[in-house]
């Protein structure tokens, strides 16, 4: 077993974590019979086949990011946003839903939110700390947390700005900062091109892995048990407890490189990779791509929403719903 490598912190395993390394291990193996595998594409509405991210608001809405615009699905119609509508850009890293049901877009030139029909938009020019964003997060209704290329920048209620960058050994461990998430206890969580760094109070840690692979993070996703699962190059490392474990091929994954990962209602895992998606029920992994209902295997999100449904999106054919059957 890898070691992440950090102070104060030992290396255990759970059975929770038995059971990911003795479950399945056929990265190919098919999904159990699903009701309904359902594409939508351009042709159905959506603004651009090329889906970046998704995420759900209060009112199991589905907002999705695209190379070219943001789309929101109601169920029924496409209703799309574009930069004459008020987007600061086309090009959608991260869409994530506020706990006031705003919602807020990452892109390459700044930040968009939009609340109700308002849109503000963000950038270096009013206070945020560079434009590059790669995702965001929310630490109760009064700070914002924007992960950037050069460091986190942090929005509070009365319209402040903190920042924080590389410094040394005792902070942030590297610039790039590719994911950020708040756990149940509000630790922050930072997920770089080399490492992942935690912020709970004013006290920092670091982490790094005995393989390199591993340090690049995409995605930082708490679940329902305030575990901590990152998706990387090298696969998905999960940490609970001062306890971690890594996931690979050799367990089941269908591919290494997982840019996104989400829980559905049945608190399954869901892990987007280049090569298709992996669903890991606590016993058993199960592969989505072009072979088992996707329409192409690059993958590039999940996400599920409040009826059991899960959305995945592709690189270049649009967005897939997996109605789940009852009894799966």
């Amino acid at each position: 077993m890898r070691r992440l490598v950090y102070s104060n912190i030992t290396v255990g395993v759970a059975l929770f974590f038995v059971a990911i390394i003795f479950g399945a291990c056929n990265k190919d193996n098919p999904p159990p019979a699903r009701e309904k595998f359902t594409v939508y594409t351009t042709k159905d509405g959506l603004v651009s086949n090329e889906i970046m991210s998704l995420a759900t608001d209060e009112n199991n809405n589905l907002w999705i990011g695209t190379r070219f615009g943001v789309s929101v699905f109601d169920g029924h119609t496409f209703t799309n946003y574009q930069k004459a509508d008020g987007l600061i850009y086309h090009n959608i890293n991260k869409v994530k839903v506020s706990h006031a049901n705003s919602k807020w877009f990452a892109t390459d030139y700044g930040v968009s939110a939009l609340n109700d029909s308002v849109w503000s938009n963000f950038t270096t020019e009013n206070g945020l700390g560079y434009n590059q964003v790669y995702d965001v997060a929310f630490e109760g209704p009064n700070l914002i947390w924007f992960a950037t290329g050069n460091g986190v920048s942090v929005l509070d209620k009365n319209n402040e700005w903190t920042y924080y960058v590389k410094k040394g050994d005792s902070t942030l461990i590297h610039n790039i900062v590719r994911s950020v998430a708040v756990d149940g206890d509000n630790v922050k969580w930072f997920g770089t091109e080399f490492g992942m760094s935690s912020l709970n109070g004013n006290v920092w840690k670091s982490y790094l892995s005995s393989d390199a692979l591993f340090d690049y993070i995409f995605k930082l996703y708490v679940d329902n048990d305030n575990r901590i699962w990152g998706g990387t190059l090298g696969g998905v490392f999960v940490l609970e407890n001062d306890s971690i474990d890594y996931i690979t091929t050799d367990n089941g994954l269908v591919y290494n490189q997982v840019e996104d990962i989400t829980q559905d209602a049945r608190g399954h895992y869901w892990f987007a990779t280049k090569y298709g998606a992996s669903e890991f029920d606590g016993s058993n992994w199960y592969t989505y791509n072009a072979n088992h209902g996707l329409p192409e295997n690059r993958v590039t999100c999940v996400a599920a929403d409040q009826k059991g449904n899960v959305w995945i999106g592709t690189l270049d054919n649009g967005l897939v719903k997996i109605e789940i059957t009852e009894n799966q």
